[in-house]
């Protein structure tokens, strides 16, 4: 299933309509409710947004007034104008949550007990969790789903051991949506990776796809070892590319050397979000075929594969074989920096790591070039491992670089060829 925002929380930009910025916050409430389409219509959220992003005083109030109407859409827009009041900065979070509690505790209607859930999913204020988390058994499905919703991006006990229990619940749509939030808060303990097992133990892949591929993400980006048999019978089906794309990137940080070889199978794959996805699973390999198939990949003819593959084997893999030299050379060669800075700059930095004089010629001209100086920092570092004394030259072109980093690089670089020359290197 794919994973969307609620409306109850519009991320719905403003559409430049400059004719309504001035209006006042009356008039604009005004409009929203005169929308004949309500909640649905994008305009709708459009007049949220404004209001939202005015986040003062009277706009507060007047959701606060709005908030206690017996109209179904007089209080969905106030409720809908708290959600995110002030946007990014916030205004008044306080005020806000106690007047969503407040009405939660008046209101009989469930599906306004779930647009304030979803609502209060959008604060930092312990409350949210203590009160939603009481519902975590109600016997109304949509509830238990809202309660998901609104703990959603807490890293907090309460609302951790609240979602572990509502991934076992009965009803597929909510155990879909706590697994993924488990996964959301991106934090390794052994109870929220006990949660992916069961789910991965449980869930039917065929019929539950989407709850056995969140926790099967789960174990690998975690590195967890139960998660490598069911990754390579996944690897082994017929997956939609975009899928098959999701679970070789999760796999990245799993350390377990029998994911290489079907993982390399793929290399050759007709999509080349795939071949990427395999780039970046193999990109920390110290492992024969894994540089093999890196060292293929950073031919390959689409960019980004080319751009990951080629990342990977300059700066990712510690190695030094002629294979790895003449795979960067040869980007270094055939790339044109105008175009493809990236790779070209990613292949120059690996053969400067790895001492190689080649690198020289193509770096003095690089830095005759108007480059951003936040490359100076990265260049700088790879000249302190080359044992050459024309580094002096691009060395000195980067002294006067702006940023302070590039300059220690630079003093770090001069360092290191003083101690090699002090132990006569």
């Amino acid at each position: 299933m794919e994973k969307v925002i609620s409306k109850i929380s519009p991320i719905t930009k403003y559409h430049g309509k400059t004719e309504f910025v001035n209006l006042s916050s009356r008039s604009l409430i005004q409009l929203a409710l005169a929308e004949e389409e309500g909640e649905d219509s994008p305009l709708f959220w459009d007049y949220v947004y404004i209001l939202q992003d005015r986040g003062d005083r009277e706009v507060l109030e007047a959701a606060k007034q709005l908030c206690s109407s017996n109209n179904v859409l007089e209080k969905t827009l106030g409720i809908s104008i708290l959600s995110r009041l002030g946007l990014s900065e916030r205004s008044f979070p306080k005020e806000c949550v106690d007047i969503l509690l407040q009405v939660w505790a008046e209101e009989q209607d469930y599906e306004m007990w779930k647009n304030i859930a979803f609502a209060l999913g959008n604060f930092d204020d312990p409350r949210r969790v203590t009160h939603l988390s009481k519902f975590k058994n109600y016997p109304i499905d949509d509830i238990r789903l809202a309660v998901v919703m609104g703990l959603s991006d807490l890293n907090d006990s309460l609302a951790i051991a609240t979602l572990i229990e509502l991934s076992d619940d009965p009803v597929p749509d909510i155990r879909d949506w706590a697994i993924f939030y488990l996964r959301m808060i991106n934090l390794n303990v052994p109870k929220i990776r006990e949660a992916f097992f069961q789910r991965l133990m449980k869930e039917n892949p065929e019929t539950n796809y989407g709850i056995y591929r969140d926790a099967l993400l789960g174990l690998l980006e975690n590195n967890d070892k139960r998660a490598i048999v069911p990754f390579l019978q996944e690897l082994s089906r017929d997956r939609d590319p975009d899928d098959l794309q999701e679970l070789l990137m999760g796999a990245e940080d799993l350390d377990d050397a029998r994911k290489i070889v079907p993982v390399a199978k793929l290399k050759n794959h007709p999509s080349a979000s795939v071949r990427q996805a395999v780039a970046i699973a193999l990109s920390d390999r110290e492992d024969p075929l894994a540089i093999a198939t890196l060292i293929e990949l950073s031919t390959d003819a689409d960019d980004e594969v080319r751009d990951w593959a080629t990342s990977a084997v300059g700066t990712s893999i510690q190695s030094d074989t002629p294979a790895i030299r003449e795979a960067l050379f040869q980007r270094l060669s055939n790339e044109n920096p105008d175009t493809h800075y990236t790779i070209y700059g990613e292949a120059l930095i690996g053969l400067l790591l790895r001492n190689d004089e080649r690198a020289i010629a193509p770096l003095v001209q690089e830095l005759s070039r108007d480059r951003d100086s936040s490359e100076g920092e990265d260049i700088a570092t790879a000249l302190s491992k080359l044992d050459d004394p024309r580094k002096f030259i691009p060395l000195i072109k980067l002294k006067d670089f702006p940023k302070v980093k590039v300059q220690l690089g630079v003093m770090k670089a001069l360092f290191n060829q003083e101690e090699r020359s002090s132990h006569g290197k």
